[in-house]
Order: structure tokens, then sequence, then C-alpha cells
């Protein structure tokens, strides 16, 4: 059979070159799932996360609608699921890691169909499972494993269509896709390696067979209908408002994000784009570096096995990753200057690793049948053992860092307050407490960002009908956030969270108020001393069980626990403007101590004790500024501090103006 399969590889050989029986693959398959499940549930997350975790978790929970594209199959599904916990955000966790273990599942058998050999198959599961980056991002809610999971099921689908041809394996295939097409969009990164698979299966596609794909295809992406009804209710979570046929396609395509960009619209100018080559050194050492290079010789042996039997599963199965990864990749060129949005652009990896899986799974069948256990076996407990030499990155069964802040956050925000967010951190947070637990619904919380679109005015206006809203969008030119603030200011406490529209420095005054910054007059002008009582009692008052963890620099929790420095530099910022330079850089120093990863007070403390003459110690804070703010935009300024402070020369103070 193996010199048939090679004398006509392209069309891969009729039957695997050692066909296990239906039930080992399948109890390979079962085994394998329900213990990648089993350590999945060890390390999930007991509560809500930070970063799109939350916007997901808020979603399945009230029900609303997620950001874009929606994600209307895993918001109907995790609504499903979270009806038998108390905890719909723990239930979406689960939910998560169960598609991550079917994933796994699914690959198993894929591949155990594929070389005939149930270890190999393992080995496969095991690969995709246990890769630290899949492992992380499986125990908190997110999509991407529901996106490997169709992927599995696709190429298996794929992979018996280039076998064995028929019309309903094909029927099936279209209905998974249109499925997928419910879920994420970068499924349709496969879709070339699918179209090889299929491509033998061709001449079916005609007749009753074409309309019944057509239809399975259209069938699939009826979860489309849910944002289409469910927006007319309004929910407190409604991204772009799909309640007309106009606007669903709006957020079908992620126009506010611009369809085939990584980046909203709105925060997209922020940043410098990393070129195309720039990403591949981070991808492939991500992925197939360090520890991984096991995985990758395991992926170049798979690759030549496939070679050698079957070069059309080869050629699908090289084309799937290398479009959904490095071809993505590179044309996305997501920015790369900061370690966060490397974490961020990583989740884009996790589809091109189901392709990667399959391959390193295939190295097993190099060992024949006689040996294809023991060595199965003993690699797949080589790259388990990897995977769990990664745990404590991975591990998520004490991650309260996003309950602690907006709990935190919380207890500073007074009764009836309008409180103005920027970015995911707390926005998403926030709602999930308001929308789903159902609590401090007093509050009114805009998010700054999202008013630049005008869905979203729409849709808080019809929610906070006492809000006064003075223009249909924010535009930072013509509309401006101190319009806001001003037609609302005197009917109601009004707090920011970070800003993005400098104009409103321009008319009032931020004061510290815990972790956010309270809107006052200009003339108001109380004594840091009292400030700085009020900010030490409110400290007193947080949870910090979760700031001496050290999280990964590219994580969400790194960021959201380096916000702790806040509360501490903006006293230290009031005392400076008051001139009381020694209590300014203690409270400084304090924010280093309370959030070591939060860089501001790194600058304004060396900036300070520069102009007074305390070389040492601001050349230390200077260069600890650079080294927690890696690419700051003013690295040549800082730099040239440096110079100078080195030769001994004092610097002016700089202007205590407002907070970096």
């Amino acid at each position: 059979m193996a010199r048939s399969s090679r004398s006509s590889p392209a069309s891969g050989p009729p039957n695997p070159p050692l066909a296990p029986s239906a039930r080992s693959a399948l109890l390979a398959a079962l085994g394998l799932g329900l213990g990648i499940l089993l350590v999945y549930v060890r390390t999930l997350a007991p509560d809500v996360v930070a970063g799109d975790g939350a916007d997901l978790q808020t979603a399945a929970g009230i029900p609303g609608i997620a950001h874009p594209p929606g994600y209307p199959l895993f918001t109907m599904l995790g609504w499903l699921f979270s009806r038998f916990s108390d905890s719909p955000a723990w239930s979406v966790n689960l939910l998560t890691a169960l598609f991550g273990a079917m994933a796994a599942g699914v690959l198993t058998w894929v591949v155990a169909d594929l070389t005939g050999l149930w270890a190999a198959g393992l080995v496969a599961g095991v690969c995709l499972g246990l890769a630290p980056l899949c492992w992380q991002h499986a125990v908190a809610a997110e999509v991407f494993t529901l996106n490997n999971l169709l992927a599995a099921v696709l190429l298996a689908l794929g992979l018996r269509l280039s076998r064995r041809p028929d019309a309903a394996t094909l029927i099936v295939m279209a209905g998974v896709f249109g499925l997928s097409l419910s879920h994420h969009h970068t499924i349709v990164l496969i879709v070339p390696g699918l179209a090889w698979l299929a491509w033998p299966a061709r001449h079916l596609l005609r007749g009753r067979t074409l309309a019944l794909a057509l239809t399975a295809l259209g069938t699939g992406l009826l979860p489309y209908l849910y944002p289409l009804i469910r927006a007319r209710a309004n929910p407190g979570l409604n991204w772009d408002d799909p309640h007309t046929l106009g606007a669903l396609w709006h957020l079908f395509r992620r126009a506010d994000y611009g369809s085939l960009s990584l980046l909203p619209e709105s925060v997209r100018g922020l940043f410098q784009e990393a070129s195309s080559l720039d990403q591949l050194p981070v991808y492939l050492q991500t992925m197939l570096g360090g520890s991984h290079l096991v995985v990758a010789g395991l992926v170049v042996t798979g690759a030549w096995w496939l070679a050698r039997n079957d070069r059309r599963a080869l050629g699908a199965i090289l084309g799937a990753w290398f479009v959904s990864g490095p071809a993505f990749l590179m044309y996305a060129r997501y920015p790369l200057e900061d370690p966060f949005w490397i974490g961020v652009v990583q989740r884009f990896y996790l589809l091109p690793h189901v392709a990667l899986s399959i391959l390193a799974g295939c190295s097993v069948a190099w060992a024949g049948r006689r040996r294809a256990l023991p060595v199965g076996l003993a690699l797949t407990v080589l790259v388990a053992g990897l995977g769990f030499t990664h745990l404590p990155e991975v591990d998520h069964s004490q991650d309260t860092v996003a309950r602690d802040y907006v709990e935190n956050l919380l207890r500073g925000v007074p009764q009836d307050a309008l409180l103005l967010t920027s970015g995911d951190a707390p926005g998403m947070l926030l709602e999930y407490v308001r929308y789903v637990e159902g609590r401090r619904t007093d509050l009114v919380i805009l998010d700054q960002d999202k008013l630049a679109y005008p869905w979203y005015v729409d849709s808080k206006r019809r929610e906070h009908p006492s809000v006064v809203f003075p223009w249909k969008r924010l535009d930072g030119e013509t509309a401006l956030l101190v319009d806001l603030v001003a037609a609302n200011y005197g009917t109601r406490p009004i707090l920011l969270w970070d800003f993005i529209d400098p104009s409103l420095t321009g008319r009032f005054r931020l004061l510290p108020a815990g972790l956010t910054q309270r809107v006052a007059d200009p003339g108001e002008d109380p004594d840091p001393a009292i400030i700085a009582d009020q900010t030490i009692a409110l400290w007193e008052s947080y949870n910090r069980r979760t700031l001496q963890r050290p999280w990964p620099r590219r994580s969400f929790n790194h960021l959201l626990t380096s916000f702790y420095g806040f509360p501490f530099y903006s006293v230290g910022f009031e005392f400076e403007r008051k001139e009381r330079l020694d209590e300014a850089a203690g409270f400084y120093r304090r924010a280093i101590e309370a959030a070591s990863h939060y860089a501001p007070p790194y600058r304004r403390l060396g900036l300070l004790l520069a102009g007074q003459g305390h070389i040492a110690e601001a050349r230390r804070s200077l260069e600890g500024y650079l080294q927690v703010e890696p690419r700051p935009r003013d690295r040549d300024q800082v730099q040239r501090v440096l110079q100078e402070l080195g030769v001994g020369v004092s610097r002016p103070r700089p202007s205590a103006s407002r907070p970096d």
C-alpha cells in the first residue's frame, strides 16, 4: 500500500497506511480530550477576567451583543451554558475550556485516522491542548478555542473528502463552514487548504448536491439572526446596535475596526504598525522556539512522512498553516512596540497551531506499526511535560485580578456618578458588574472610545435619558469630551478613568479619586494632605491579594495590576503642584512600590530628583522608566537627561501642569 501511495502522491492514499480500528481511535480521542479537560478545569479562572473575555462573559450573561463580529454562536452557547451555574463568568470560562479540550480530542481522531496510529493522534492532541499559548487561552473566556474546534472538524471532513469523496461529507462540510463564519472570521484563512482537500470531490458539486451544500452553508449562518433580533431590546451590551440589516452587515464585516484590521479605527493611529517581516521572528519564537523546539522537530518529521505518503494532505495542511499564520500576520502588521500588544496578537497564533499539531502527530508514523505505540506514548509524555513547565504562567485558578480591580475601583465611585472610561480594561468589567450582576445600576458608565460611534451614543441616550449628549458622536475636533462634561456637570458627580481628549483640562480640574479622577471646578484647590489621607484610606480598603504575583508582561493582568500605581502617583502630582517636593517624591516612590511595572512615577520622580541635584536616584528612576516602558515616545528626551546626569549636570524641574 505504501508503494501505491507514493506512486500517485497528489491524490493521497485511498485508505490510511496503517488502519486502526475506529474504536481505538475514538477511545484515544475521548481519553485525550477528557484528560485535557481535567487539566483545564484544574487551572480554570474562577471569575470574570480582564480584556475581551469580560465582554464575552457579559454578552453571554445578559444576553447581549459582543464586540465585532458579534460572535453570535459563542454568545448563544454561552448563555445556555450559564443557565446551569450561579456565575455566568465561570460558566463561560468552563465552556471555553470544553471547546479547547474538544479541539484536542478531534485532532487526536484526525491524526489517528490520517496515519492509522492512535498513538500518533495522542501526540497531535497534546501538542494542541498543552501548548502554553493554547492552554492559556483555554482557561479563561475567549473565542479561540471554539475557532480551533471548528477548524479541526473542517480539516477532518476535508481529509475524508480527499480520500473518499462523497456528497454527504461535502454537504456537512458546507454547513460546518457556515457555522464557523457565525463565530470567527479568521476561519476563512484555512479555506485554501480545505479547497485543496475537497478538490477530488469537485465533480459532486452540481445539481442537487450543490443546492443542498448552499442550503447547509446558509443554515450555518442562522446564528446571525440572534443579534438582529436581540438588538431591538437595546441590551446594556449592544455593539453596533444591529437591529437593521444594514447595521447587522456593519457588525458582521467589523466596519468599526476596519474589516481587515485587528485594531479598532479609533485607536489604530495611536500605535506604529510593525513591518511584515518583524512579525515572523516573534511568531516563530513563541510557537517553536525554546522548549518548543521539540515540537518544531516533530513538525518537520511529520511533514516529511506526509510528503512520502499523502502529498495532498501535506499541501493542504501547510497551506492552512501558512495562510492563517505567517501570511495573515505579515498582512495585519500588528504593532509590536510593547509586550502587551505582542500578547494581544499572539491570540492569532492559535489557529495555525492546529495545522502544526497535525504535522507533529504524523511524526510518530515514521516509527512503523511495531514501535509506534512506545514512541507515541513517550512523545506524548515529553510534550505534556514541556507544557507543564509553563504551569505558573497558564494557571488561572487563583486569578481574581479583574474581580478585585473592579471592586476596588467601585469603592471610590460615589452614588449616581457619571463614570467615563477608556479602553477594554475597566469598561468591560464595569459592564459585567452592572448588566450581569445587576449591581451599581445607579451609575452611568460611558466608554470614551465608543463615544466615537453614533450607534453607541444613540444606544446610551435611550438607556440614560437624563444624561445630555450634546453631539451625535465624539470626534475630538468639533465634538469634544469637554462638551459632554460641561452639559452634565453639576447634575451628578463625574469621574474619569483615563481620558483621550485633552480639551477637558482647559476648563476643569481633575482631582485624585482612588483609581479614578474627579472632575472639579478650576478654582477648587484642596490641600494635598487631605487627598493623601483619603487615598491611603481607600488603599487600605482594597483587596490586594493578587498584586504580589508576577503576571506575564504580555497579559491583561499585568496591565491591569499596573494601574494600582496611579492613586499614589496622582497624589504625588498634587504635592508637586504645590511645590511640596519631598512629599511629592515620597508618593512617587509609594506608587512604584504599589506597582513596580507602572511607568509614569519613575519618569516624574527621576525628573524631580534631577532638578534637585539628587543624581544617583534620578538616574535609577529614569533607567527604571526605560525598563518598564521599553519604547516610550519621549525616549530620546529621557536619554538626553540621563547623559547629562552621567556627567553630574542637574536638570530644571518640569512644570506640573497635569499628570502624564
